[in-house]
């Protein structure tokens, strides 16, 4: 599991809590203050680093190797990592991507302007929001063949 510890004001540390009962923080980028992991799979976990709530990055950590990739800077959000190291994100123009490799690839919507990816599997299937022509959201799965809603 991860989430992180601290207080925003004060900052926070991206933390990681294993099944043996050990826990600890993971690896900080340079002194940015605030950082915080969201997802956890395999070796990998993703987050982000921030100086503050505008200027941020989002982060792929490889426990084992004990490194961290910066994500493409198009990217506004990471959540979700697969024991691939393949990312569901978001991108700062309101759209849902796979980042695979370091490779950012945008998910279609169902016609609106937004989308978000939430989660992936291990066949990197991602799971999220997409708003249709009205801007009406819908929960969506992307698969290889485009988007799908479930309903």
């Amino acid at each position: 599991m991860v989430g992180d510890v601290g207080a925003f004001d004060e900052g926070t540390h991206a933390y990681t809590w294993r099944p043996d009962d050990s826990h600890g923080k993971l690896p900080k980028l340079d002194d940015r203050p605030l950082s915080a992991a969201e997802d956890i799979s395999g070796h990998y976990a993703v987050g982000f680093f921030d100086l503050d709530v505008e200027n941020g990055s989002q982060e792929l950590w490889n426990l084992e190797k004990k490194t961290i990739e910066i994500l493409p800077a198009q990217l506004d959000s990471a959540y979700a990592v697969n024991s691939s190291g393949h990312a569901a994100a978001g991108t700062q123009a309101g759209k849902a991507a796979l980042v695979r490799n370091g490779e950012v690839t945008e998910l279609p919507t169902l016609g609106g302007d937004s989308a978000i990816a939430y989660a992936l599997s291990e066949q990197d299937v991602a799971a999220g929001q997409s708003e249709d022509e009205a801007g009406q959201g819908h929960a969506v799965v992307w698969t290889g063949c485009g988007v799908w809603t479930g309903c």
